[in-house]
């Protein structure tokens, strides 16, 4: 649970990430800093959030201000660059993903973001990490490898069978 001051948010996303995440899904920083290494490597109590919260919960200057995950308390390091929305892309919070981990309860990550510098290699790159996970769990079950690429394609697929049956 999310808690800022005496409120208990309970529409955003929290987000464990790596000190590159923001740079691979093309985000900036208003104020303050990102993540760093150390921050990740360290576990450290600090996280990253949205405009949202920053405007709705911290009056616009949320840099060095707390808040609480599941009773922990985290340091707001930097709030993210873009459109304020409640429940939206920008109601977020990003920690370490090792805090976020040791959060959990599990001690385990669920998903990976990974991005590839040329788009020509989606195909190649996708296919190298369903062999090496493959290697690791000689199971393809255990795991789904999705690129944006044929999640936009699938989208597209079902807005023009929508556009057909209503034409």
């Amino acid at each position: 649970a999310l808690k800022i001051g005496s409120d208990t948010v309970s529409t955003s996303s929290i987000t464990g990430v790596s000190e590159d995440y923001f740079d691979m899904k093309g985000y900036t920083v208003a104020q303050g800093r990102n993540l760093d290494y150390v921050d990740v490597s360290g576990r450290k109590k600090v996280c990253v959030v949205g405009q949202y919260l920053n405007m709705a919960y911290f009056g616009g200057n949320a840099v060095g201000q707390t808040l609480k995950l599941n009773g922990t308390t985290f340091t707001v390091m930097a709030q993210k660059d873009s459109q304020m929305e409640e429940g939206g892309t920008d109601d977020c919070v990003f920690l370490p993903y090792s805090t976020a981990a040791r959060l959990s309860f599990t001690g385990t990550v669920s998903s990976y973001t990974m991005t590839v510098q040329n788009t020509d290699n989606i195909s190649e790159a996708k296919t190298f990490l369903e062999n090496k996970l493959y290697d690791i769990f000689s199971d393809d079950d255990a795991y789904t490898v999705i690129s944006m690429a044929e999640m936009v394609e699938q989208m597209n697929s079902m807005v023009n069978m929508v556009i057909y049956i209503l034409a």
